[in-house]
């Protein structure tokens, strides 16, 4: 089953990846592998989370994901647990 990714979580994902690794544009998609896919290195993949935090003001859990998907969907939970609920 195919998960959708929210657009502007998916934009935000990849503008935190090619400001880090700007050699990445337009070779990003959403069953990219940071690491085997792309190139990224561990310490650029501390930073691509740290701007993704930061871009969407969230915290990202200790241990990413290493695959574009997966980073949307843990930024999607993060979104989520904050919007506030209907009463």
């Amino acid at each position: 089953m195919a998960t959708t990714l929210t657009p502007s979580t998916f934009d935000a994902v990849c503008k935190a990846i090619t400001d880090v690794c700007p050699d990445t544009v337009g070779k990003i998609c959403a069953d990219s592998h940071l690491e085997n896919d792309l190139g990224i290195d561990s310490l650029d993949v501390l930073d691509i989370n740290f701007g993704i935090e930061k871009e969407l003001a969230i915290k990202l859990p200790k241990n990413p994901s290493l695959v574009v998907n997966k980073l949307c969907e843990a930024a999607d939970a993060k979104l989520a647990e904050k919007a506030p609920r209907a009463a």
